[in-house]
């Protein structure tokens, strides 16, 4: 006999049928069948209509807690005159405790103790703006990886099918769901049929048929049994008894046994295990359907997404386990000659809540391209499930929607030149490739040599194809996606970016010196006849003193001298004021172009090398599940303490899975430590004192905790939000995080923010909304501070094999000397001209002086 109480701890069994679904359907409703019951409701005249009886799904301890649309709580100034306790922090202590002492200034209007309304509180029903660009991008370029045939279609059917799941799948983590949706997500393939044929089922849909062929094989709202144990009877071994009574034995005990589960009144028995055709016999005549030898994985997915109890053992019959709940339970088959066997049954478990799972049926290939489609199937759920998150991030923390980054302007232009030659006819052979290149270089100037024209057209030839060997290595780095977040373009690679950024300005350097070349030509023609006659007058301009005659032999003597001397007259004096009077000397600025285009030439052959080396290295295509995570450089640092406490380490996270967490977790776990003690000996001080040092490429994160008084008083166990502008001031209102937000992987949240993208905040201030904001996270009493900055990137240069020396350089060198030597002459001859003057020849007698002369 059934007892006429359940146990205290279940809910009886006419609680659960007559009890309405207790979460949130967003307004979707089941379709009702000939087989459904119709509830009678007075309507508003008093009269009795008919009114589809919703189905009902039992609550258990893993329903979600978020419960459909979520309610902004606005925040209070309650309590706001709270004083601040103890702010501590070694980050630019001023701004750090701007962002917290901003909450309790009265004057600011612009004051975070006003909750910001948002510009969608609601669950987003589908993906817009550049998070479905670029989920679109990403599924066609894994189709095009994929080699399917009907690209097209392919993408049409399976952006119909993977938006459904970012919106529908909704895990419960905090009561122990796994992070990653995928989990939750089960795909069937089946061959045949059309590509339209695909579908989507809110529930879970297994490869199993029923134990007899007369068992129902469809149902209406039915009640599922998940049993675990095998309903069989296990004789003893090695043991010799007459048959008869075994089998009567066996019969009596598969009786009972078959009772006990039928007092439970399920529908449908699935069983992990074996099961008797005794006991087979006894449950069709209860019109129950069977299911035996169900895989453990299919049993727990049923199990989960029916919110049905798995039944261990017998003894927990007597428990009242909680029976599964669906829709309409139906058992389909498929027949196709591409399907193995020739025939495939599918037991169907639909109208399951769609926060718990949900199955994809892939057709309209053969079994190897439905392998294909799985796995790009399996990777886009996960990445649909991220841009839903991300897109209520950006809203919580920015009120923005996520921004599509812009490509850099070198590289946008590097990519134009590539589909310029790739779209450029095959010009005639006797056309030289000079020609090709003018969008590039400009044309060689006229030049007298015909050697000299062609070193530079097989110069300016070598030139375009190296420019377009590095365009090609580099375009995969630019037009694939690699990350899931819409708002993240990656950086091409080092070796491959320093290559391009050198062949740029090795390329432009050149073009300057042939546009010098073509403008000293077309100078040098125009102005031939008026060059000479200059010439002729700067030589009638020549000093006096060295054309005229001499008519006295000392003063000539003088005059000689002084000529050699540093007097103005005689020297030509340059545009910088420096005497050069041989012409000898030359300016470092007229050499150092060439000096710089020699040195890039120098450095571009160097990196060629190292280009080379990683293009032969790097030879697989680029797919972005390699991307899907995260290395960074951890060190745990203490207030007042220059040595860390934990020594910098590299850790490594894969986003959304066992080793990764999400932001809500990792806030919470940060403030539950606040409390205990540094695990280093020599410090022993609370974990509140320290703060994290996270390091990735050109970003630094600096993460550390203050205490603060919750701005919303009540509210302390919700993570509340802000931020605080290190330039202007300016604080953000304030919000709580949402539950899609509170699902975001920690290491993708990382990502944002060592891959910042460019853009403003959806507030008041103008200026970035990663570089220059201070994000704060209040939980518990606690505010935890993220900086972001940006840090200095040093690379390791080995010495080169040759020596080089700028020309520049050696000009300074050569003139220093020059102007040294000239010094030296000029006062060797001004010391004799001294002499001279300072001669008395009237101390020498006349028939001497004659001789002088």
């Amino acid at each position: 006999m059934r007892p006429n109480t359940a146990a205290p701890f279940r809910r009886p069994m006419d609680e659960d049928e007559d009890s309405d679904d207790a979460q949130d359907h967003d307004g979707e409703d089941f379709a009702t069948s000939p087989g459904s019951t119709m509830l009678a409701s007075p309507d508003q005249h008093g009269e009795m209509r008919a009114v589809p009886r919703r189905v009902g799904f039992p609550r258990t301890d893993t329903i979600s807690t978020d419960g459909g649309l979520e309610r902004r709580m606005p925040l209070s100034r309650a309590d706001s005159i709270a004083p601040l306790i103890g702010l501590r922090t070694r980050l630019s202590s001023r701004t750090s405790q701007g962002g917290l002492t901003a909450l309790l200034d009265t004057e600011k209007t612009e004051g975070l103790w006003r909750a910001r309304s948002h510009s969608f509180a609601q669950r987003p029903a589908i993906l817009s703006g550049a998070s479905l660009q670029h989920f679109n991008k990403m599924l066609e370029q894994a189709i095009a990886r994929a080699g399917l045939p009907n690209p097209d279609e392919w993408h049409e059917t399976l952006n119909r099918l993977l938006l459904k799941v970012s919106t529908s799948i909704n895990p419960n983590v905090r009561a122990g769901d796994s992070i990653d949706v995928r989990t939750y997500v089960k795909i069937k393939k089946v061959p045949g049929g059309k590509i339209s044929d695909s579908e989507y089922v809110d529930g879970i849909v297994i490869t199993k048929n029923v134990a007899h062929k007369a068992m129902p094989r469809r149902l209406v709202n039915p009640r599922i049994m998940v049993v675990a144990f095998p309903i069989d009877y296990h004789r003893v071994e090695n043991q010799f008894m007459s048959l008869d009574p075994i089998l009567a034995q066996e019969k009596d005990y598969l009786r009972l046994l078959t009772r006990r589960i039928v007092d439970v009144r399920p529908h449908i028995v699935l069983v992990e295990r074996s099961v008797s055709r005794i006991a087979l016999d006894y449950l069709l005549e209860a019109n129950i359907a069977v299911a035996r030898s169900v895989k453990l994985s299919a049993v727990h997915q049923v199990a989960r997404c029916t919110q049905a109890d798995v039944v261990a053992s017998m003894d927990r019959l007597a428990l009242e386990p909680r029976l599964g709940r669906c829709a309409e339970f139906q058992i389909q088959s498929f027949e196709h000659d591409l399907i193995p066997g020739r025939k495939k049954t599918l037991m169907r478990f639909e109208g399951c809540h769609r926060d718990y799972g949900c199955t994809i049926i892939l057709r309209g290939a053969d079994l190897d391209t439905l392998r294909k489609v799985k796995v790009v199937t399996d990777f886009m759920s996960l990445v649909a499930w991220h841009l839903k998150n991300e897109l209520i991030l950006y809203n919580d923390e920015h009120n923005i929607l996520p921004p599509y980054p812009v490509m850099p302007l070198e590289y946008q232009e590097l990519l134009d030149t590539l589909l310029k030659q790739t779209e450029e006819p095959q010009a005639d052979p006797s056309t030289p490739r000079a020609d090709s290149a003018s969008h590039i270089l400009p044309p060689t100037p006229r030049s007298t040599a015909p050697e000299e024209d062609e070193d530079r057209r097989i110069e300016r030839d070598e030139a375009l194809s190296r420019t377009k060997e590095i365009a090609t290595s580099l375009k995969p780095y630019l037009v694939t996606a690699l990350s899931a977040s819409a708002a993240i373009r990656f950086p091409p690679p080092a070796p491959l970016a320093k290559m391009a950024h050198l062949d740029r300005t090795l390329r432009t350097l050149r073009q300057n010196r042939e546009e010098e070349e073509a403008a000293q030509i077309l100078h040098e023609e125009t102005k031939g006849g008026e060059g000479g006659k200059l010439s002729e007058t700067e030589t009638a301009h020549l000093p006096q003193a060295i054309s005229m005659e001499k008519t006295d032999t000392i003063m000539s003597d003088i005059l000689l001298s002084t000529a050699m001397s540093t007097v103005p007259a005689l020297s030509v004096i340059n545009r910088d004021g420096t005497r050069d009077p041989y012409r000898v000397l030359r300016k470092p600025e007229e050499i150092a172009k060439e000096s710089a285009l020699v040195q890039v030439e120098h450095d571009h052959a160097e990196q060629l090398k190292l280009w080379e080396w990683y293009n032969r290295r790097h030879t697989g295509t680029l797919r972005p599940e390699d991307f899907q995570g995260i290395v960074y450089l951890y060190s745990l640092g203490c207030e007042g303490s220059d040595k860390p406490c934990v020594e910098p380490n590299l850790q490594a996270v894969n986003f959304y899975q066992p080793d990764d967490m999400t932001v809500g977790q990792f806030l919470e776990h940060l403030t539950s430590e606040a409390a205990k003690r540094c695990s280093k000996a020599t410090c022993e001080r609370l974990l509140l004192f320290h703060f994290q040092l996270l390091v990735h490429g050109e970003r630094r994160l600096q993460i550390a905790m203050d205490q603060f008084p919750c701005p919303s008083p009540g509210h302390e166990d919700r993570i509340i939000t802000w931020s605080y502008c290190r330039l202007c001031g300016t604080p953000s209102p304030t919000t709580i995080l949402r539950e899609e937000t509170w699902k975001m992987s920690w290491g993708a949240y990382l990502e944002h923010c060592f891959y910042p993208p460019a853009s403003s905040a959806g507030f008041a201030c103008p200026h970035d909304a990663f570089r220059d904001q201070i994000r704060y996270f209040a939980h518990r009493n606690l505010a935890v501070r993220i900086h972001n900055e940006q840090v200095d990137i040093y690379e390791p240069l080995r010495p080169s094999i040759s020596l080089q020396i700028k020309a520049e350089t050696k000009v300074v060198l050569k003139n220093r000397e020059y102007e040294s030597a000239l010094h030296k002459n000029a006062a060797f001859f001004d010391s004799i001209l001294f002499r001279l003057r300072s001669f008395d020849y009237e101390i020498v007698q006349p028939e001497k002086v004659s001789p002088l002369i």
